[in-house]
């Protein structure tokens, strides 16, 4: 539902937990509105956490929205909240089951699969060490190679990103992200294995 053409556009895939806060929410914030101000759009999967505070602010900021849904259509809420973004061409909303499908674990793993298969690069925000679905769509992608695979590195970082970085994650840094000089177009383009970016 919306603009299909976004699904076409240059963008980042984003995942992460349901359960964040300082920091990492701060970081999510950021991240959000770094898309918008360069013109990149947000793939990411409508959840509580990681996904709704970067996708939130992303809209705010005069950004763009690819949200892959692990339920129907006509069972999300996020559908009537982001009315005016959807009628705006600035949202989109994508789900592959019947549209009064329920939530599952199956559906939202695939979906991850999804989201990560869609951005020049995948950024994983926060996952818990070993187990969930931020955690299980950073670990499928490192072993089939969709998307470079990134994790945001904090100081301390947590565990579940920390293994990810043991296993092979490129990672940026929490000074790195907050810096001013920070452009995020620059850093995709020095990225191995990544396609060239559009022009903003």
């Amino acid at each position: 539902m919306g603009d299909i053409a976004l699904a076409r556009h240059t963008g980042v895939a984003l995942g992460g937990s349901r359960r964040i806060r300082g920091k990492i929410r701060a970081a999510c914030w950021r991240f959000g509105h770094l898309c918008a101000v360069e013109k990149l759009t947000l793939f990411s999967g409508g959840a509580y956490g990681v996904d709704q505070v970067s996708e939130t602010e992303n809209l705010i900021a005069g950004g763009e929205n690819v949200t892959i849904l692990a339920d129907g259509l006509l069972r999300n809420r996020l559908l009537r909240r982001r009315k005016s973004a959807l009628e705006g061409g600035r949202q989109l909303f994508i789900s592959l089951y019947h549209p009064i499908s329920h939530f599952t674990r199956y559906n939202a793993l695939y979906r991850n699969h999804m989201i990560y298969c869609m951005g020049e690069i995948a950024v994983t925000m926060a996952a818990q060490d070993g187990f969930g679905g931020g955690w299980a769509a950073a670990r499928d992608n490192l072993r089939a190679g969709w998307s470079p695979q990134y994790v945001y590195a904090p100081d301390p970082c947590p565990p579940g990103n920390a293994r990810l970085i043991h296993m092979n994650s490129r990672k940026f840094d929490e000074k790195s992200l907050f810096s001013g000089s920070f452009r995020l177009r620059e850093y995709l383009r020095e990225t191995p294995g990544a396609p060239p970016l559009d022009p903003a």
